[in-house]
């Protein structure tokens, strides 16, 4: 056994432990899906991670672990996100058996790309990540790049500091297909929501390739992110109120969507999320109907937000 598949079996038995010691509560066990061809399940809602990064250190603990007791053990972080891994740190390292736990690089080299993840395991306090996705691939200065950084994931897998490799984008929709099409990475992210389906369309675009190569869908920008992307203070997202549940219905509608990872400032949101998710059926065709009418007229205001479309 190599040191990734004794990490892998080692924190599948000490997950298994934390659950019976741990646990989440009886009445807030949150449904799981399989991720990709993985043979993992995780969970059908993630925690993002962008807006903590302005919360003191013992908020941002706070918000993980009333997550994890909501069932949501899919942590998703980013070295972009100011100073988040270094205060998710002093939590992962003390639940790092009941945590998912995602990070991304957006280097361009090998040796880069390497360099940037022990700096990031260094500051989540663990020695592997679970799934490394290359970052933004859409704002990437040359796209073709993502050839030498997934080679640097590669070796890192081969060295035990993660399990799965994936990729995310925002926008410049198309340049995600190489990566998914690769045969090369177990996972991709991309911004789902019934609004932003007709500026970027990664659903018609990227997930039907996602779907051939079963690649894990991850959905991400919800709820449409915070107007301009502002962390700074942390703002409230776009469809926030009214329109939060069937932003996240229309997400986890989606044909191979595994989870969806919403970004959340405060532990009552955890919670109000956490119930939705439970809540959860699939949109029936006459609301997908409605809501989409809603999108396509919503999408026109909102425009090309998130950057290029091509």
């Amino acid at each position: 056994m190599d040191r990734r598949d004794f990490l892998i079996a080692a924190g599948c038995a000490a997950a298994g432990m934390a659950g019976a010691a741990e646990g989440t509560r009886d009445d807030a066990k949150m449904p799981a899906r399989p991720f990709g061809a993985t043979g993992v399940r995780v969970p059908i809602l993630g925690l993002g991670t962008a807006p903590l990064q302005e919360l003191p250190a013992g908020e941002v603990e706070a918000v993980v672990e009333a997550a994890l007791a909501e069932g949501i053990t899919y942590v998703d972080t980013a070295p972009a996100y100011g100073s988040a891994q270094e205060k998710l740190g002093p939590v992962v390292a003390r639940r790092r058996s009941s945590i998912f736990l995602v990070t991304k690089v957006m280097e361009y080299t090998k040796e880069a790309c390497l360099r940037r993840l022990e700096e990031s395991l260094k500051l989540l306090r663990t020695d592997h990540a679970d799934l490394v996705h290359l970052h933004d691939i859409g704002d990437w200065p040359d796209p073709a790049r993502f050839e030498s950084s997934l080679e640097g994931l590669e070796e890192a897998r081969r060295k035990g500091m993660l399990r799965f490799i994936g990729a995310s984008g925002h926008n410049r929709t198309e340049r995600l297909l190489p990566p998914v099409r690769s045969g090369r990475i177990d996972a991709v992210m991309a911004a789902l929501n019934f609004v932003d389906r007709f500026t970027y369309d990664f659903e018609g675009k990227v997930l039907p390739a996602a779907r051939e190569k079963k690649v894990a869908i991850v959905a991400m920008k919800v709820l449409g992110g915070p107007e301009g992307f502002k962390y700074h203070p942390p703002a409230a997202a776009r469809l926030a109120g009214p329109r939060l549940a069937p932003a996240i219905r229309y997400a986890l509608s989606l044909d191979g969507v595994a989870s969806a990872v919403i970004g959340v400032r405060a532990a009552s949101e955890v919670r109000e999320m956490a119930r939705i998710a439970r809540e959860f059926k699939p949109l029936e065709p006459r609301e997908l109907e409605a809501l989409l009418a809603e999108g396509k007229a919503m999408a026109a205001g909102w425009g090309p937000h998130f950057g290029p479309v091509a």
